[in-house]
């Protein structure tokens, strides 16, 4: 399907579309406040949610992207999605974050996901995706 929003593999957009990949194609959905996700509810497909700030200069944000878009190419059976943290109704000092639904139920979710890491770790795709494993998410 084609992507409604301009997004790519972490689709999505500030008009309040949410972008899914299917094979490296994005299905667009139409969000209000909140996360709703219809199409997949009873798939019992997991779809992970990253949360991120929409400033410009939220480099941390930016960086946490750039390593989930990693991810997202290597697990192509779970449907990965993008939302700006107004959408999402999170504050500025918990994004980014990651929220997980499968089945239609929120089964995990990493606020603040800076927090989540040591000091000493150096965020990079696989450290990233072993947080989500350890939180279940994966």
């Amino acid at each position: 399907m084609d992507d409604e929003g301009g997004s790519d593999r972490l689709g999505g957009s500030s008009t309040g579309l949410l972008a899914t990949s299917q094979g490296g194609h994005w299905a667009a959905a139409a969000v209000g406040k909140g996360v709703r996700l219809k199409k997949h509810q009873a798939s019992g497909t997991t779809v992970v949610v990253f949360i991120y700030d929409t400033d410009p200069t939220a480099h941390v944000s930016k960086q946490f992207e750039f390593f989930m878009r990693q991810v997202a190419k290597r697990n192509d059976t779970v449907r990965f999605v993008k939302m700006d943290n107004v959408d999402a109704e999170i504050e500025d000092a918990g994004v980014p974050a990651i929220l997980a639904y499968r089945g239609g139920d929120k089964v995990g979710d990493i606020v603040a996901l800076v927090d989540q890491f040591p000091d000493d770790c150096e965020l990079s795709a696989v450290s990233l995706e072993t947080l989500m494993r350890q939180h279940r998410i994966l």
